[in-house]
């Protein structure tokens, strides 16, 4: 088993909505490589080094200053430059990346771009969508259900 996940090259993107899949598909296919190399942790497979995944990102570059509702608090960069930050939890904040990628296409007439892997390692247990337990008994790594929590699975 591969330490990472297959690689994601960088892409641009005009479509809110097919950006805010790209940004889906390589958390959640980050997601599906740590519980697997958990997984065969448990099962006995012996690792060489750092089992890794990387979060998605969006990057805006833009030669403009454009606000076009200044009622708003979002949806644009402050002024001329590259702006990039990375995603987590597109199943809490989709809607909401959405909104935004919608508005940065919108107001600075530019493509996002990256979303894809940048180096970073997902690191909060939170990121694995529940509590994982290892069942020490019978080999097993089993997802608990968020009690109570926003988006918890059962």
């Amino acid at each position: 088993m591969s330490a990472t996940p297959s690689y994601v090259a960088p892409a641009s993107f005009t479509d809110p909505a097919a950006a805010l899949a790209q940004v889906r598909a390589i958390y959640e296919g980050g997601i599906a490589h740590l519980h697997q190399s958990l997984q065969s942790f448990v099962d006995g497979q012996d690792f060489s080094g750092r089992v890794r995944a990387c979060y998605p990102f969006v990057r805006v570059q833009t030669e403009t200053v454009a606000r076009a509702d200044s009622r708003r608090s979002y949806g644009f960069v402050a002024g001329p430059g590259t702006f990039e930050t990375t995603l987590t939890r597109p199943d809490l904040f989709g809607d909401y990346f959405h909104e935004q990628f919608r508005l940065l296409l919108k107001n600075h007439h530019v493509a996002l771009e990256g979303l894809a892997e940048l180096p970073g390692e997902l690191r909060d247990p939170g990121d694995l969508g529940g509590t994982v337990a290892i069942d020490v008994e019978n080999g097993g790594v089993d997802e608990l259900s968020h009690i109570g929590a926003v988006g918890g699975g059962a």
